[in-house]
């Protein structure tokens, strides 16, 4: 299967110590079709993931964050 690959952005509705930003990165890089998942050092309300768009829909993924209890939106879409 040919990989088709996009990004979107995340908004995280809280503030996160770096320990728990750690985990959430760690948390979505493990997700089925992320490729990358990075918080953003200068906003750390803004988490950027890469995934395979062929895979499976980015709702997906942002739904999966929700359901670890993080209040989340994208960003975009």
């Amino acid at each position: 299967m040919e990989r088709h690959i996009s990004d979107f952005l995340v908004h995280l509705d809280e503030s996160l110590p770096p320990e728990d930003q750690c985990k959430l990165e760690d948390y979505v890089r493990q997700q089925p079709c992320v490729v990358g998942a990075g918080i953003s050092v200068d906003n750390p309300h803004l988490m950027v993931i890469a995934y395979d768009s062929a895979c499976g829909p980015a709702k997906d993924i942002l739904y999966s964050i929700r359901d670890e209890g993080f209040r989340a939106e994208a960003i975009g879409f």
